[in-house]
């Protein structure tokens, strides 16, 4: 666990028009309050009647010898609550709203009986719940429904939220300054993560791997002094999916922008190509489009008791780039020259050289479906099962340069990715006792993420260094074929024991995850010459004092680059939390979360290494303390504070390193041109074969 955040934290917050959060569930959350007279007292053995607005879920309790009642387990939504008690008027209060990971508190002052009529709570000015130690930013179904995300990928609006931004690569959110790797994508209760990628599973530079539609709520928590938070050091991002009502209900989306809305891109101010440059008409006319479409349904299977959704979307973007090459020297006319320049010669792709590839356009198609299905059953008053799917499915077409109009690429130069990914998740959450509440929860999952080169015929060919990259990128993708598969188990269980003023909590939190990985770079060579001159002296059989700068690498692996491992990531945390001090204006949690991650041996070690080359075994034991004071008593003004240690585990990538990197099982060879390739490579296959890699003349 090297990666690791030591916290303390202290907030004032002020009373708003919000319910406050106590982190109750990582699927629902919870109701509670108190039951008092006019008369100020309290009112013991009240009867309260708890109903779903939406789907009709009904639980039932009484209030304790305080006046304390708690509904815990409750699937967000919109609920009515009744209050009866013997002598007093009936009250019923149909506006309440149960939040993710949120306690709603509502509190009661019952009249004395003088007629049959029910008294409706309009409204109460909201007061702030003492209980949680800690504050995340909570997203409303209503703010996930409202608002606008370009390419439909909900984990976007985490950015929405106090410390979050866009990482450098853009495709990452950083919260609080960690890495966008060191972020816990939670939906449903399980981990929606790629142990191997640190990503969220499927992959962050696909257009979405989860629907928007599919998604009901969802809050980024920092700082978290709940031990049953972990394996973050940014934000553990939560959130839960949407679920099937008593009414039969639907909708259909598309948004469609055709090529026609698109204009030419503008002329730069210096195009030293032209006229055959930028500012081409070919080059700056753009070939776009964009299709994203959805149908989701719900609704009753038995009103009342089972419910079902389904979500679908799809999306496919089209665009279009020309490979620009020359930059219109007398070395680079040459380079092209029919019959004697190295670029007319060399086969790029079957049946297509160098030159034949360039200004000829390829288009790059992403295309994406998504499917989510679930079902919630309420068994009775103290049972309720969820059970729910999801299937990722990306096909991108020329696609190593995703969203971005290229003119230094061939299409020889791309590689078509196809990832997938499957999880299931199935809850059972269940009242063992007016006391003691269990969560239980397990996961299958799995996702696969190949990609294939569009031509092995030649060796990856670079040309002319620039800046920041090359002004030929032709022949094959110098990592690909590659490929990433994984599958994981994950079993969770949460325990919480409630008794006078004390809660306390316990729960496990096991992943068996097995990775494969291909990654072999270079492994059918590549070339890098430093301009148009260079590769033609190098063509033409120049001294090597013309060949300055060129140079040719090998990769070589007796596994073909595949490494296979396995990880078991156990987790366990235990917390106890006090409400009784300062007459019940402070309270106190203490917890501890456990951490092991044990890795699978490598399989061809390096005996020099002395088993150096592999991934540690490594576990962590992280404290974590937190408090809430009511200054005031009024329940106005609230200070929290903490302080804790948040660990998170290594991504598999770096386990194969350790198993690759180890000068057996991936080697590179790197030698400037003008040395015998041939002969150091031996029987592999020879640089850039006469037989195999150019046309005859």
């Amino acid at each position: 666990m090297p990666a690791r955040r030591t916290t303390a934290l202290l907030l004032s917050a002020l009373a708003c028009s919000v319910v406050a959060h106590a982190q109750t569930s990582t699927t629902s959350g919870a109701l509670r309050g108190t039951v008092r007279s006019k008369a100020k007292g309290v009112v013991a053995n009240a009867s309260l009647t708890l109903r779903n607005l939406e789907t009709g879920l009904t639980r039932t309790t009484t209030t304790n010898a305080n006046g304390e009642y708690h509904f815990a387990f409750l699937p967000v939504g919109s609920y009515e609550l009744t209050v009866a008690a013997q002598g007093l008027r009936t009250a019923k209060d149909a506006s309440l709203r149960v939040g993710l990971g949120q306690t709603a508190l509502q509190n009661f002052s019952l009249d004395a009986v003088e007629a049959s009529a029910v008294v409706m709570v309009v409204v109460e000015a909201a007061s702030l719940d003492v209980a949680p130690d800690q504050h995340p930013v909570s997203i409303s179904q209503e703010l996930v429904d409202a608002i606008p995300v370009n390419g439909r990928n909900f984990t976007d609006l985490v950015q929405l939220t106090p410390g979050a931004a866009n990482n450098s690569e853009g495709y990452r959110t950083a919260v609080e300054g960690a890495r966008g790797i060191q972020n816990n994508l939670q939906i449903d209760g399980g981990s929606y993560n790629s142990k191997f990628n640190g990503e969220q599973r499927g992959g962050t530079r696909i257009p979405f791997t989860f629907g928007q539609d599919s998604i009901k709520e969802l809050q980024v928590i920092t700082n978290s002094f709940d031990a049953q938070f972990g394996d973050a050091v940014g934000a553990v991002i939560n959130a839960v999916t949407k679920t099937g009502t008593n009414e039969t209900q639907g909708m259909v989306f598309m948004l469609f922008r055709p090529n026609s809305l698109v204009s030419k891109v503008k002329p730069v101010p210096y195009d030293p190509n032209a006229p055959n440059g930028v500012n081409s008409d070919e080059a700056r006319t753009r070939s776009y489009q964009n299709l994203q479409l959805g149908f989701n349904l719900g609704g009753p299977i038995l009103k009342d008791k089972l419910h079902y959704f389904l979500n679908v979307e799809m999306a496919r973007k089209r665009e279009d780039s020309i490979p620009i090459f020359g930059d219109g020297s007398a070395a680079s006319t040459a380079f092209f020259a029919p019959g004697t320049g190295m670029g007319a010669l060399l086969l790029t792709m079957p049946g297509r050289t160098l030159a034949q590839e360039n200004h000829r356009a390829w288009t790059d198609e992403q295309k994406n479906l998504v499917v989510m299905g679930r079902l919630d059953w309420d068994i009775n008053q103290d049972h309720r099962a969820t059970l729910r799917m999801n299937s990722q499915n990306y096909q991108g077409l020329n696609d190593i340069y995703a969203g971005s109009r290229r003119n230094d690429t061939a299409e020889s130069g791309n590689s078509t990715m196809k990832f997938t990914s499957l999880s299931t998740v199935l809850e059972l959450s269940s009242t063992l006792s007016p006391s003691l509440l269990n969560e239980a929860r397990i996961q299958f999952s799995s996702e696969k993420r190949p990609t294939t080169p569009n031509s092995t015929l030649s060796s990856p060919v670079r040309i002319g260094r620039l800046t920041s990259g090359y002004d030929i990128n032709a022949g094959q993708y110098y990592i690909d074929p590659r490929t990433t598969d994984e599958t994981t188990t994950q079993i969770q269980d949460n325990l919480t024991f409630m008794t006078g003023d004390w809660v306390f909590k316990g729960g496990v939190d096991f992943q068996f995850i097995d990775m494969k990985n291909r990654y072999l770079p270079n492994g059918n060579g590549s070339w890098v010459f430093p301009s148009y001159l260079a590769a033609q002296n190098w063509f033409t059989g120049s001294p090597a004092s013309a060949l300055s700068g060129v140079t040719y690498t090998q990769g070589y692996s007796p596994t073909d680059g595949v490494s296979s491992f396995s990880e078991k990531f156990l987790a366990g945390y235990v917390q106890a939390q006090n409400g009784s001090l300062f007459n019940k204006r402070l309270l106190v949690s203490l917890g501890l979360r456990y951490t092991a991650e044990i890795w699978s041996d490598n399989p061809n070690h390096n005996p020099k290494l002395q088993g150096l080359d592999r991934a540690p075994n490594d576990k962590s034991l992280d404290p974590r303390f937190g408090f809430t004071l009511d200054l005031f008593g009024n329940a106005k003004t609230i200070l929290r504070g903490g302080y804790g240690w948040f660990s998170v585990s290594n991504p598999g990538q770096t386990t194969s390193g350790a198993i690759m990197n180890n000068g057996i099982n991936l080697v590179s060879y790197y030698m400037p041109a003008r040395a015998d390739a041939s002969a150091l490579l031996g029987t592999r296959r020879p640089a850039l074969s006469a037989s195999q890699r150019w046309a005859a003349p």
